[in-house]
């Protein structure tokens, strides 16, 4: 599927789902003339391997890069699932003879930096080279880590325009309504995407959009209290796989969205929960309104934070790189309480690529 919206970075985009994303990665092999170089996280999500194995049935070559992550995520009952998935990963590679590099978590460094001390490790060490087609999966990555790597990949292939570089997602909004946060961290924003938050200005009018998801409160309540908004613009999924998620989340969070933050009901804004591209419009569009619109009174800033699905995350990444969105977290460690079957997941879980740059945007 394309998509055109003039005048933008990704005014012109490519998005392909289950069949058509297997044409993709055929394609971005073919134009690179070199194997696939699938990078996914070292962790407990039971759709970590989703994309090796599909390149497997494909027959496309390919190395693999592992990120690793902190020990909070996938503790608890979650531990046993990453251990599988290691071990799943190791009798794949021995058995198809392609090569695995685990990449290490960087010691002592603040949650925030990690992202892009890893992205840039790889970069450096020439790990992720100048010309290959590099394949993002971010099923299991948390978004303080797979944003950094977003940001310096697709910085990577714009600028030497050469190379490919598309994202995958195993997409199961079910599965991702499972998973749990456990605690907060400190709120701040992710390095590489705090733009202009901590700069001090006279005159500073804030915009907060949290990208709605289940089971977010003490996040909400936590980057609410740092950010000190003026004004406050949920983004809902709708249209969504289940028709009545965004009514659900409105319902959840009504005491939080109305009572505390005091939102008008006007500023609540929809996206499709299955297309990033249509969540990244939204907030390119809310930053340059407000920034129209609000100027004479001082400085804009817009700041969002993602606490739903792994395509809206994507979204809210892409609208941070075209424009000086800041990007804020506050999520703790995740868990699964009781990982689902398999046969489940696989049978409701939808594979889609996003071909981010590379020869779909080259003259």
């Amino acid at each position: 599927m394309t998509g055109s919206q003039p005048g933008a970075l990704w005014g012109d985009y490519a998005i392909g789902r289950n069949t058509d994303m297997d044409d993709m990665l055929h394609a971005a092999a073919i134009c690179a003339g070199l194997p696939l170089h699938l990078v996914i996280g070292d962790g407990f999500d039971q759709r970590t391997l989703h994309i090796v194995r599909r390149c497997l049935t494909l027959g496309i070559d390919f190395r693999v890069t592992t990120m690793a992550l902190p020990p909070g995520v996938g503790h608890g009952a979650s531990t046993s699932l990453a251990r599988a998935n290691r071990k799943a990963l190791a009798e794949l590679g021995d058995e198809h003879g392609f090569v695995t590099y685990l990449a290490p978590e960087p010691t002592g460094a603040d949650p925030l930096t990690v992202g892009a001390r890893q992205a840039r490790a790889l970069i450096a060490e020439e790990i992720l080279k100048v010309g290959e087609a590099v394949v993002l999966d971010v099923s299991a990555m948390p978004t303080r880590r797979f944003f950094p790597l977003i940001g310096a990949i697709e910085a990577q292939v714009r600028e030497h325009n050469a190379g490919e570089f598309l994202i995958t997602v195993a997409e199961n909004p079910e599965l991702d309504q499972m998973i749990r946060s456990e605690g907060t961290t400190e709120p701040g924003a992710i390095v590489g995407f705090r733009h202009t938050l901590g700069i001090d200005a006279a005159d500073v009018n804030t915009i907060w959009a949290p990208v709605l998801g289940e089971s977010s409160e003490a996040e909400l309540r936590a980057i609410y209290e740092y950010l000190g908004p003026d004004e406050v613009y949920p983004i809902l999924p709708f249209p969504a796989r289940d028709p009545r998620r965004a009514d659900g989340l409105i319902l959840e969070h009504r005491v939080l969205l109305f009572d505390v933050f005091e939102t008008d009901k006007r500023n609540l804004l929809y996206v499709q929960e299955a297309n990033p591209f249509d969540c990244y419009r939204v907030l390119t569009g809310l930053y340059l309104r407000s920034s129209d619109l609000l100027a004479p009174l001082g400085e804009v800033r817009v700041i969002v934070s993602v606490h739903a699905s792994k395509m809206l995350s994507i979204g809210a990444c892409l609208a941070s790189i075209e424009q000086p969105i800041a990007v804020v977290t506050a999520s703790g460690s995740h868990h699964l309480a009781e990982a689902p079957e398999d046969r489940w997941v696989l049978e409701t879980t939808d594979m889609t690529a996003i071909w981010l740059q590379g020869s779909p945007y080259r003259a």
